[in-house]
């Protein structure tokens, strides 16, 4: 009597291992995974970048209005009126002046923002009763879907 036996595997053998399409299923679904991981970082970069921006804007804002506060009697030397901000040198650095008056700290201010801020702009208005509006304005470039755009930040505060 002999007994005929199958050669290929039967029963728990047959199930071990993993099948072709399911190792490739489950890389696209790691792919899909780490693309989404990488869009938030890059988001996230952008938002910080942003922000940063804005943080620059508002001490820049506050070093005007306190140099304008520190100089009372000359404060109307430091408005700049829309459009006349002009292109201040950032070729050369923006360091201070010993013993600089009014329009030298303005100057010095200009390419700081000039520097600072992406095409950054400043205007300075004196509207009355002691208030001081400092508006500051750049191009925020790094959100690539929607295009350029272009960012405001207004302080007012009391002299």
């Amino acid at each position: 009597m002999s007994m005929n036996r199958r050669s290929g595997p039967t029963g728990a053998r047959a199930a071990r291992g993993f099948s072709l399409i399911e190792v490739l299923v489950t890389l696209v679904i790691l792919a899909v995974g780490l693309l989404g991981v990488a869009m938030m970082q890059m988001t996230s970069m952008r938002f910080t970048q942003s922000a940063n921006q804005r943080t620059i804007a508002t001490n820049l804002a506050y070093e005007l209005i306190d140099m304008a506060r520190s100089n009372r009697l000359l404060s109307s030397r430091y408005t700049i009126a829309a459009g006349t901000f002009g292109s201040p040198n950032v070729n050369q650095g923006c360091g201070r002046t010993a013993g600089g008056g009014a329009d030298d700290n303005l100057t010095r201010w200009k390419c700081e923002v000039r520097y600072s801020l992406p095409n950054g702009e400043a205007e300075v208005a004196l509207p009355g009763d002691g208030v001081i509006r400092v508006t500051l304005t750049w191009t925020d470039a790094h959100w690539e879907a929607v295009g350029a755009q272009t960012t405001s930040f207004v302080v007012e505060s009391r002299l």
